[in-house]
């Protein structure tokens, strides 16, 4: 309800507004400019991290200064900026979703940033370094003392707050669902990596949803097939929840998803509003577009 009339004042100020312009990716000087960089300090992390805004074009016309938008954060800012700016911008003129800021957030040391504190390990990287992890507390401080009050002052943004993300970002964004819910109003977490510390977040975050109230949030998980090539039934949801497929290492990252997914259907007294779906015919790397064009319909069109 609480997006539904979210959705309902932006649209009631478009059309107290001259007609804007259809496209809000537009072409300046032989180019096609979809964002800006921006920068912001952070005293919290003691470094300065990249940002990847885009905002709507109708913020850009003078008669339109008035109008602000929800604003949607995303993890590794870089590398899905393009597809979520599109999805946005083709359900927004669809009067889909509103039009939103999105502010694609770097990360210096991925596994640090979206690992819940704290684990005894890190993750051996591909060139046998172990990366340190369980800095999430302090990445969330970034978000809520310093992002957020950036992009406010800077950009025409309201309060209201979309994170999204795939993998540990997808960790993340359960993290900061379970921990920190002040901090957003929305979430999409895409195949997350719920597995990590051997379950023990898991456990953790399924104690907290049982007990804690999550009025006015909302959660929109998406599952890939993750189980290994001539797995059999390859296709078959039912027979992976009822343990019909044996746990292995290849089929532990997929179970604890469906363990959490499972659990929270069951907890309809947690207020939280949520829905998840298994994505069969995408692996782990083809997930997240998908997800990110059913999430947003989800929390903003279907409820």
């Amino acid at each position: 309800m609480k997006n539904i009339l979210l959705f309902g004042l932006i649209i009631c100020c478009f059309v107290s507004c001259k007609k804007k312009k259809p496209e809000s990716i537009v072409s300046t000087k032989n180019e096609i400019v979809i964002g800006k960089l921006d920068s912001v300090y952070s005293n919290i992390l003691d470094e300065t991290r990249e940002l990847w805004i885009h905002i709507p074009e109708s913020a850009k016309d003078s008669t339109s200064h008035k109008i602000k938008y929800p604003v949607l954060y995303l993890l590794d800012g870089s590398s899905k900026f393009s597809s979520v700016t599109a999805i946005v911008e083709h359900l927004s003129r669809n009067f889909i979703v509103p039009e939103m800021i999105i502010v694609g957030i770097t990360n210096t040391n991925r596994t640090l940033d979206l690992t819940p504190p704290e684990v005894g390990h890190g993750i051996i990287s591909r060139n046998g370094i172990q990366n340190p992890s369980g800095g999430g507390n302090n990445f969330f401080d970034f978000i809520e003392r310093e992002l957020t009050p950036y992009i406010e002052k800077n950009y025409p943004a309201t309060k209201h707050k979309t994170f999204v993300y795939h993998s540990l970002g997808g960790l993340s964004v359960i993290n900061a669902l379970v921990n920190r819910q002040e901090l957003f109003n929305n979430y999409i977490a895409i195949d997350p990596s719920l597995w990590w510390d051997n379950r023990a977040f898991l456990n953790v975050a399924d104690s907290i949803l049982s007990v804690n109230k999550f009025d006015n949030r909302a959660l929109y998980l998406g599952v890939a097939n993750t189980l290994e090539a001539g797995m059999e039934p390859k296709l078959n949801i039912d027979k992976i929840q009822n343990d019909d497929i044996p746990e292995t290492p290849s089929t532990f990252h997929i179970k604890s998803i469906l363990q959490f997914a499972n659990s929270l259907e069951t907890k309809k007294d947690n207020k939280l509003l949520f829905e998840w779906k298994y994505y069969a015919k995408d692996d782990h790397g083809s997930i997240p577009l998908i997800t990110e064009y059913d999430g947003l319909r989800f929390l903003f069109f279907l409820v």
